[in-house]
């Protein structure tokens, strides 16, 4: 049997005393199995997906004495600049320059797509080997624990963790854009609890809150091994599944007579700044004036009409 790419059939009959079947057609790939394609430097076997790394395959017992309609192909696309750089009879040297991943059926597991890498002689395949292309990390997830006083954020595969190896905490600034970190808070710490998770714990005076976004601006942070671009990527802050309500404490009378004076005071627990608003629920113009009032305290002279009072704190 020749080398090269083959249509086959293969035809299924579930039973031989019934007249039905089902038939699978496949093109299947007969190689010489002495010759060999491998890596000059075994490491180069991984690369950027935008390509352009540029290294050299060693052909081994195909002895090339033409080069008219030789080409290289990752996957389904073109290696760019190939260059026969010696042939002997026992192995040929071969330069070339990887082109970018553009395999949209591809499977991408981790960050890393796995193509066949062939040497091909016009519409014959000589030989094949794999070849792994490594994507950026990404931002994949961002959500605030129910206390609202950290972050976990989470990349969509493993990192370098910005050549963070201590496990104790670290200036955010390092991973997050000037922008990202202002919201923050001054003493806000971030944490990698592993290679693809970073906690970020907030300050009492942070500003982020869910809907914001978070936006790494690293040039050292990067996938696993390094072999990718920096990550730039950006994501949405996701409220908590359960969010833990600040404990509110009000004192004062819930019914004001028309004339007697008014003092009412809130006590606030929150890990986090908050802020107030208080309502009157029956009453469009002691409403009005109430939503002027952002302290803690109210405090109004006799006069007010008698009425039911709604008081309302809310976190920030």
């Amino acid at each position: 049997m020749e080398v090269g790419d083959i249509f086959a059939e293969v035809i299924v009959t579930p039973d031989n005393k019934i007249p039905l079947f089902q038939s699978f057609r496949f093109v299947l790939q007969i190689f010489d199995v002495s010759v060999q394609l491998v890596y000059e430097v075994s490491s180069e076997c991984v690369g950027s997906n935008a390509g352009g790394n540029i290294f050299n395959l060693l052909l081994k017992g195909f002895p090339l004495t033409l080069t008219n309609g030789l080409n290289l192909r990752f996957g389904s696309t073109a290696a760019i600049a190939v260059t026969v750089l010696e042939t002997e009879m026992r192995r040929t040297r071969i330069s070339l320059k990887a082109s970018a991943f553009s395999c949209a059926m591809c499977q991408v597991s981790n960050g890393i797509a796995t193509v066949m890498l062939s040497v091909n002689m016009g519409g014959l395949r000589i030989g094949q080997i794999a070849y792994s292309y490594r994507s950026p990390a990404k931002l994949f997830a961002a959500i605030f624990d129910s206390s609202m006083m950290s972050i976990q954020v989470t990349f969509h595969q493993p990192t370098n963790r910005a050549g963070i190896l201590s496990v104790n905490g670290f200036e955010c600034s390092i991973v997050f854009e000037r922008k990202s970190v202002d919201s923050l808070s001054k003493d806000t710490r971030c944490v990698w609890q592993s290679k693809s998770t970073l906690v970020v714990f907030l300050g009492t005076d942070a500003s982020i809150l869910p809907g914001n976004t978070l936006e790494v601006g690293s040039t050292s942070l990067t996938s696993q091994h390094g072999q990718a671009a920096p990550v730039e990527s950006w994501i949405i802050v996701a409220r908590p599944v359960v969010m833990k309500a600040p404990s509110v404490i009000i004192v004062g009378s819930a019914n004001i007579d028309v004339c007697a004076s008014v003092d009412l005071r809130s006590a606030v627990s929150s890990p986090r700044q908050v802020s107030y608003t208080w309502r009157c629920a029956n009453d469009d113009k002691t409403d009005a004036f109430l939503r002027t009032i952002s302290r803690s305290t109210i405090s109004m002279s006799e006069g007010i009409p008698q009425k039911q009072l709604k008081k309302v704190t809310r976190l920030c």
